[in-house]
């Protein structure tokens, strides 16, 4: 009983210094997440236009 009382008085200091370490290695530097998708949307974008004008030729010559 008596070193479970002892454990459970460390394990907050242990826990308060891997807090301190984390806190000193992410310095408030989100990580780099952000993609491409707003390229790969405008290319999408213009494959489409590109298909409907195609689309719209064949139609207009038959």
């Amino acid at each position: 009983m008596k070193e479970t009382g002892n454990d459970i008085k460390q394990s907050t200091e242990v826990i308060s210094k891997v807090i301190e370490i984390k806190k000193e290695k992410e310095n408030g530097v989100l990580p780099k997440t952000a993609g491409n998708y707003l390229f790969g949307a405008l290319i999408g974008l213009v494959l489409m236009g590109i298909a409907f004008g195609l689309i719209r030729k064949a139609r207009l010559t038959n």
